[in-house]
């Protein structure tokens, strides 16, 4: 009965708004470690936009500003709890530019 360290740490990225952020964290160990992820030290928000794949990554897709932050995945199995190193989400706000309706610049 074990757990490893993490083999794949979750990476800070920039996201324009209406992207898809990916989180990814891997960590091997007996029994199978359920994999959590946090956003600024909480569960990630219960939304269909937030997707825990089977293999433990977070995909967050249509970002919002709002889900800029800190996250970072959390390993448990019967034998112990780890933390991975904690990954910065940074969007991106779409520029929204208007032109005159005239053309003249």
């Amino acid at each position: 009965m074990t757990l490893s360290r993490f083999h794949q740490q979750p990476e800070s990225q920039v996201v324009e708004e209406n992207g898809i952020a990916r989180f990814e964290c891997g960590i091997i160990g007996l029994p199978l470690p359920v994999v959590t992820w946090e956003k600024n030290q909480s569960a990630i928000p219960n939304h269909v936009r937030f997707i825990v794949l089977p293999n433990g990554i977070l995909q967050i897709v249509d970002v919002q500003v709002d889900d800029a932050g800190v996250y970072r995945c959390i390993a448990t199995n019967s034998v112990r709890k780890r933390y991975s190193q904690d990954a910065t989400l940074t969007v991106l706000k779409e520029l929204v530019l208007n032109f005159p309706s005239d053309g003249a610049i």
